[in-house]
């Protein structure tokens, strides 16, 4: 009879998302092993995850922790790793700590040296060496398969969403940095563990602006000449692709696919290529158990090592040594506006009231408000109060050193909260998670909730973004502000309305100075509608031209956008009012698509009939159908099996196909021929566009091939 392993008591310290989503679920299918007790200081949220778990021990400190606890997972702020680690390796606990291992390569040292001194076991999160896919490049360098690699070229990037609880992550003290310490801490220690080498730092760049960076590229050299370059980034997916050159032959990998974890590599070697498999797929759930089993029977054989620690520090070193030496990105669309003034003019109000307004911006962490805090900080040195419903899409405002401060428009305390003290409010924010009821409620509750706020605070100018979308699904060939809105045809545009209606109100009878301003469409650097759904649309092969596209499309650069709203905060004598702000100039959607169809080099795009575009249609409805039922079904195994069956070319890349099937949804807006009148923004507002259509996309084209 097979001897039961003896049990094992853990105890974690930190209960944010990775405790809550890795974690805990995956302790509770190890035998043997039960979660003994939750550190946090948020009880309310030990508690909770306690009460989930049933676990029966929870606490603010780790002096609390019950003596028959064998081992603690560390899952804390960075700067908290190496002293909270060390504190409980004092008490003879064996330690799990996350990555990365420290924010300093003294913290790092200093933790092995604990865990010797205390014969304990260390092991460090570096769970990217337990992917099939990392240890299978280990052999074919080790083994010297393909001889000496010669270059290596790596990108890991994705738009970041992890839902952090506390924010540390866009805190330089907590954090110790931004994406190279975050995303770097895994890539650089699989560099150096495969190359078994230190590097020396050729060239460093971020855009680390007095905040933490978002994005860097660095440029190592090897012993052997061996040379490549890494990009990482926390505001765009990038090619998410590790790619290598040997002496005879290549490799290359996608670090994620839709299981999370890549289980293929591409091998090219005397002209032949071949793909990799391991004998059967894993998912990150697959290898976070391998983590924790390892830990676990390292505290049951006990046996303290720490080795694997240990040779975790060169890359916190290599990571502090591209710190040292770090320059500034070229992001010339971002910079202080002499750089952007080369693309369309002198640009923005020169007006130096907003070198000292105390501004609040809600929707902040978007495409508009985004722009907004950039601009105010370039242009004026103006850290704006930036307000955003949670910290998981805050990577681009992190940058700089605005004033991040969490708040939801539904919430009416938080919002007086945000806006207190506040010369002016800038709401940008607005409904789009996908539930019409709840869009509803934030477009108009939210806005009266804000409006509320202001009044109470006494905030001198309140500026609302709406949209044209209010003058309804028929409009004239000619739109002004005196023409008065249709019927709107979505819950979007009716909402807007509904909006207006109240900012004008609270402007009649709580006297509060109020700017409504009607955008048209938004685009440029960032816009995730109108550049980034587009860019990926033509790059998937999922737009054609046709009679049906022959509508008139108003463009609006984003940073003419942008001077619209501080000319609404400065201007004396135009409170109460609203305003249409355009370019002032119309293209043609089929020209609207094919300017970025050029600027992004792709071979010119083909005209398509109604029939066809009917035919795609009844092909995605289907397609949407039978979708539904087999996610019902299978879930995300079904994302697996497409890309396995992708990645052997089996069947074809269907996303062509599907988005041009959703174009005639949007016909009635690339339909729609109608000029949005801008004569009373110039005359009234001082509004005059600095981009026309041609020079705007050269500032798209430039961000995009510098991304």
């Amino acid at each position: 009879m097979k001897k039961q392993a003896r049990p094992v008591s853990l105890c974690i310290v930190g209960c944010g998302a990775h405790a809550e989503q890795a974690y805990l679920p995956t302790l509770s299918a190890i035998p043997n092993c039960r979660v003994e007790s939750l550190i946090d200081v948020n009880l309310v949220r030990c508690r909770m995850l306690a009460e989930r778990y049933n676990i029966g021990h929870y606490s603010q400190t780790i002096d609390d922790i019950p003596p028959t606890v064998h081992g603690a997972i560390v899952a804390l702020p960075h700067y908290l790793h190496s002293s909270v680690s060390c504190e409980l390796m004092k008490k003879r606990l064996h330690v799990l700590c996350e990555k990365p291992m420290a924010t300093t390569t003294a913290e790092a040292e200093n933790m092995v040296r604990c865990a010797e001194e205390n014969n304990v076991h260390l092991l460090i999160g570096n769970i990217f060496r337990r992917y099939w896919t990392s240890k299978r490049v280990k052999e074919l360098i080790d083994g010297e398969q393909l001889g000496r690699v010669v270059s290596f070229q790596i990108e890991a990037g994705y738009v970041n969403n992890w839902p952090t609880t506390t924010g540390f992550f866009f805190d330089k003290k907590k954090s110790g940095g931004g994406v190279l310490i975050d995303i770097g801490a895994h890539v650089l220690d699989l560099l150096l563990w495969w190359l078994a080498d230190y590097p020396t730092v050729i060239n460093y760049q971020d855009d680390d602006f007095g905040g933490v960076e978002a994005e860097c590229h660095l440029q190592l050299r090897f012993r052997g000449a061996t040379t490549g370059s890494v990009k990482l980034s926390r505001l765009r997916n990038l090619e998410n692709r590790y790619s290598m050159i040997f002496e005879r032959g290549s490799i290359s990998f996608e670090p994620y696919d839709s299981s999370q974890v890549c289980n293929a590599i591409s091998l090219q070697r005397d002209g032949r290529k071949v793909l990799l498999r391991p004998p059967r797929p894993l998912k990150y759930a697959h290898y976070c158990r391998q983590q924790l089993e390892s830990f676990i029977e390292a505290i049951r054989s006990g046996i303290a090592s720490t080795a694997m620690a240990a040779s975790v520090i060169p890359s916190i070193r290599l990571i502090n040594d591209c710190y040292a030496t770090a320059t500034r990105l070229s992001v010339p669309w971002l910079q202080p506006k002499i750089h952007r003034d080369s693309v369309a003019g002198t640009h923005g109000p020169n007006n130096g009231d907003l070198q000292t307004q105390r501004l609040l911006i809600t929707g902040a962490s978007g495409f508009i408000g985004g722009r907004l805090a950039e601009r105010l900080f370039f242009d004026y040195g103006n850290s704006p109060r930036c307000l955003a419903r949670s910290y998981a899409k805050l990577a681009r405002l992190s940058r700089l050193p605005t004033q991040l401060v969490l708040g939801d428009v539904l919430d009416y305390e938080s919002l007086v909260k945000a806006s207190a003290g506040c010369d002016a409010v800038i709401h940008c924010a607005y409904g789009n998670t996908g539930d019409d009821a709840l869009d509803a409620k934030i477009n108009v509750s939210g806005t009266e909730n804000l409006l509320r706020a202001s009044v109470e605070n006494r905030v001198k100018r309140f500026i609302y973004l709406s949209s044209v979308e209010v003058y309804g699904r028929s409009q004239p060939s000619v739109v002004d502000e005196t023409t008065d809105p249709g019927d709107p045809g979505n819950s979007y545009a009716r909402t807007k309305l509904e909006a207006e209606k109240l900012c004008l109100k609270y402007y009649r009878e709580a006297s509060l100075p109020v700017v409504v301003l009607r955008l048209a469409v938004v685009y440029g650097p960032h816009s995730p509608i109108w550049t980034i759904d587009v860019v990926n649309r033509l790059r998937n092969g999922g737009f054609c031209l046709s009679e049906e596209f022959s509508g008139l499309c108003n463009p609006l650069h984003v940073d003419d956008c942008v001077d619209a709203v501080f000319l609404s905060i400065v201007r004396p004598d135009v409170i109460g009012k609203t305003f249409i702000i355009s370019g002032g100039e119309t293209v043609t959607w089929n020209d609207y698509f094919a300017k970025y169809n050029e600027i992004l080099g792709l071979p010119q795009l083909r005209a398509a009939s109604n029939g066809q575009l009917q035919l795609y249609k009844i092909v995605r409805r289907v397609f949407d159908i039978g979708f539904k039922y087999l996610k019902d079904r299978y879930g995300n195994h079904l994302f697996f099996t497409y890309n396995r069956l992708r990645e052997g070319r089996r069947i074809p890349n269907l996303k062509a196909v599907l988005q041009k099937g959703s174009l005639l949804n949007t016909h009635e807006i690339f339909g729609r021929r109608t000029y949005y009148e801008i004569e009373e923004a110039k005359r009234k507002l001082g509004f005059e566009p600095k981009y026309d259509f041609d020079s705007g996309m050269k500032s798209v084209k430039q961000w995009l091939h510098q991304i």
